[in-house]
């Protein structure tokens, strides 16, 4: 979904959040399709991965004359976290504030609340753990105040920079759907085990992840299972 976004945001001189207006608008195309869901998805995760205690988000999608619009892994969520990490630099940049300092006074801690009233506490919260670490591991400081010197004396009007982005994602449909699905698990006869099923691996280890879950329940050795490829005309459900 191509999407307009407008946000104001109010900080307090230490950086930390205060409150959040968002008007989001998504161009839906000339059907709904998945609009309401990929909208709803972008209502969730308004303000990223960031705890702010005031926040109004009104998201809308709209019909257009254009081709309608459908949803691919995202859901609503890049575009929002396109517009809060682009925010977060802009902050950084106002208040004299490093980029990383800035999202670690701001971002999710275990318990805290997110914009729709859900409090993160059944899980392990490590937004702070990852950035420090990925950040030390990247050299994030030395690399940022290098470049900084090196455009301070550049003439040629050329600048170079260093990013830094965060993001967070539901797992599963959650709300915007039933959330099932189904496989089949062959035993043969050498004692191995073949399962069946139609989620597609991409990167995710959901091959790997069916075998150890089968391997757990039957009591056998992953080495002995096949998770055999997405075959939607051999095996039941497996959801999106």
């Amino acid at each position: 979904h191509p999407y307009i976004l407008h946000y104001k945001v109010g900080v307090a001189a230490d950086g930390r959040l205060t409150a959040m207006e968002a008007r989001i608008i998504a161009d839906a195309g000339a059907y709904a399709s998945m609009s309401p869901f990929v909208t709803w998805r972008s209502a969730v995760q308004v303000t990223g991965p960031y705890e702010c205690p005031h926040v109004h988000a009104d998201v809308y999608a709209a019909y257009t004359n254009n081709c309608y619009t459908g949803a691919m892994r995202g859901f609503g969520a890049p575009q929002v976290n396109f517009a809060i990490e682009s925010l977060m630099d802009e902050l950084a940049l106002k208040l004299d504030l490093d980029p990383l300092e800035l999202r670690l006074r701001n971002a999710f801690e275990q318990g805290s609340v997110t914009a729709t009233g859900q409090r993160l506490d059944h899980h392990t919260v490590s937004i702070k753990e990852v950035l420090s670490r990925a950040t030390e591991a990247a050299d994030w400081s030395v690399k940022r105040e290098s470049l900084n010197t090196e455009n301070r004396s550049r003439t040629d009007g050329k600048r170079l920079g260093i990013g830094l982005a965060c993001s967070f994602r539901g797992v599963s449909l959650g709300a915007e759907g039933v959330d099932a699905a189904g496989t089949i698990v062959s035993i043969q006869s050498d004692g191995s085990v073949i399962v069946h099923v139609a989620l597609t691996e991409m990167g995710q280890g959901v091959q790997s992840a069916l075998s150890l879950i089968a391997a757990e329940v039957l009591g056998i050795d992953t080495q002995r299972i096949k998770c055999l490829g997405a075959d939607t005309g051999r095996v039941p459900d497996s959801g999106p």
